[in-house]
């Protein structure tokens, strides 16, 4: 007799259905066969995680195939299981656990300590905002694909790191491109999702295959995820819900060396658009008292956030954009005071009743951002649509950081806060993979380089304007300021064909080359920010020595 073994059938899946047939035919005279099925979440590979809202998006299928006896067994990454199984389903029985870790891999010439400005592939929320919270100044870049697609985006320069699983490793050891380097994180500082590195095999409910099941059982590894997952459980989440959770045994080196240890992660929202801020919790004890020690600790709101101090005031920076706490924050924390100057008015010109809109979005294979005015046209579109998420190719950290406010991914960034250089990586992208079809929704003014770019390559392009940006009499902020900011080359133009007479008395700094290029061909000596975040203008003012 044969026992069929159901897996998903990516590489990295197939390789862990391996490792289980061991264990299993150890158990057992009979024959275990692996026999590879494919998932929503796999044929699925634009949607970021955080969307997949219903539960099983990687498990539904095959238990489907269990419940209609097409498979006798299923084995899964215990992190993608639903705490509840389905009506007819076992639960899920753990064998011996890999390191849980994650492990960042970074592009040469970077350092684990240092990854503002950089784009960080991953999906994962838990991952993201843990991100954000060590590092706001990084970019999460969205990554779906197989682990080999996935580190093949830093070798094309798409990336400049990636989160993965150390037990990847452990099971489907994959190659590194030249210069790459793996960091494995601390579990104390970057605490894993709920069950990570863990194999879960399941059965039907009641089947004699369940017993054997609970012959090959690890039991360590049952203790542990049953407690990171009972915390999860109380706190009504799933794989969307933004927290870490690590349950070590007794004797882990990263644990007591008498008690079992947990380290937990959960993030809360940030106000006003505000990165969101990390509750941390690390506790001692059995298992059944850790859940609710990490919760009160967890669920209580986090305390100052510690980069935010108040030191000596430096001067005063005027921002010529719309406000943005990230900016004000960040400035702020380094002594800086901040103006946000905004003497323009944004009209949504997209009609979602157009049928020739929502088709165009529906029939693109990639849609091109290079504004954060258009992150709104793009959630009507995809909601008037109904036709899924698209890939989304950004200019910026800032349009980046709307995109991911308003539940669209971010797929492709170049490092540059530049349209021609989104166009550039956008056109190798398309064309290493053989897509042909961009939607542009753009500003009535946009500049015409990325559809040049694009073309160039054999691109179709379907340009749609979907809002316009007027002037408006906004009186210039008062007083001295030490340096002006300018985010764009158009608001360059407008502001400086009749400028107060105070501004032209202030040094100049631009977002990015471009801004910067429209800025001295204007008549105005510019500096540009080494890199288009709010760390990179610190960075600018600490390298001009710009002070009262």
């Amino acid at each position: 007799m044969t026992l069929r073994l159901g897996t998903r059938a990516s590489p990295l899946a197939m390789a862990q259905a391996r490792l289980a047939v061991a264990p299993l035919s150890g158990a057992t005279e009979e024959k275990v066969e692996v026999v590879p099925l494919s998932s929503l979440g796999d044929e699925d590979q634009v949607r970021p995680l955080s969307r997949f809202l219903e539960p099983g998006a990687f498990t539904r299928r095959l238990d489907d195939a269990l419940l209609d006896g097409s498979i006798d067994l299923a084995v899964h990454s215990l992190k993608d299981v639903p705490l509840d199984p389905p009506p007819g389903i076992s639960r899920t029985y753990t064998l011996e656990r890999a390191d849980p870790a994650d492990r960042l891999l970074l592009a040469a010439g970077h350092e684990i300590g240092a990854l503002g400005g950089l784009r960080i592939g991953t999906s994962a929320p838990r991952r993201q905002t843990q991100l954000h919270s060590l590092h706001s100044h990084a970019i999460p870049i969205d990554v779906r694909g197989n682990i080999s697609t996935r580190i093949s985006r830093i070798a094309h320069g798409e990336l400049d790191g990636l989160f993965v699983a150390s037990a990847v490793f452990a099971r489907d050891a994959p190659t590194l491109p030249i210069g790459v380097e793996a960091h494995r994180l601390p579990l104390d500082t970057w605490p894993t999702a709920p069950g990570q590195g863990a194999l879960a095999l399941q059965a039907r409910a009641g089947d004699e295959a369940e017993t054997l099941l609970a012959e090959v059982e690890d039991v360590t590894t049952h203790t542990a995820v049953a407690t990171e997952r009972a915390i999860l459980r109380r706190l009504g989440g799933g794989c969307g819900t933004p927290l870490g959770a690590t349950c070590l045994p007794p004797g882990h080196p990263e644990g007591d060396a008498d008690r079992w240890t947990l380290h937990a992660t959960l993030a809360h929202d940030g106000a006003d658009g505000a990165p969101a801020r990390l509750a941390r919790a690390t506790a001692t004890g059995e298992p059944d008292a850790l859940v609710t020690r990490a919760l009160i600790a967890l669920q209580a709101p986090p305390g100052p956030d510690p980069r935010v101090t108040q030191p000596t005031s430096k001067g005063r920076v005027l921002l010529v954009q719309d406000p943005d706490p990230l900016w004000v924050e960040t400035l702020a924390a380094y002594g800086w005071e901040t103006t946000s100057w905004w003497p323009f008015t944004t009209r949504m010109t997209l009609d979602t009743t157009d049928t020739h809109a929502i088709e165009a979005w529906r029939d693109a294979d990639w849609v091109l951002v290079t504004s954060r005015r258009a992150v709104e046209a793009c959630r009507r579109l995809d909601a008037a649509a109904e036709a899924g998420p698209k890939r989304i190719a950004c200019t910026g950290p800032t349009t980046a950081r709307a995109l991911r406010a308003a539940g669209q991914p971010v797929t492709l960034m170049p490092r540059s806060a530049t349209g021609r250089d989104t166009a550039r990586l956008l056109a190798e992208r398309m064309m290493r993979e053989g897509t042909t079809r961009v939607l542009w929704p753009c500003g009535a003014n946009v500049r015409p380089e990325p559809l040049a770019i694009l073309e160039e390559a054999g691109i179709d392009v379907e340009r749609l304007t979907v809002y316009d940006v007027r002037p408006k009499q906004v009186p210039a902020p008062s007083g001295r300021f030490d340096l002006v900011l300018f985010t764009s080359p158009a608001t360059a133009r407008t502001i400086l064909a009749e400028p107060p007479p105070a501004l032209l008395e202030t040094p100049f700094a631009a977002i990015g080359p471009t801004t910067g290029a429209t800025l001295e061909a204007l008549g105005h000596p510019t500096h540009t920010l080494p890199e288009p975040t709010p760390q990179g203008l610190v960075r600018l003012l600490s390298t001009l020595q710009v002070t009262p």
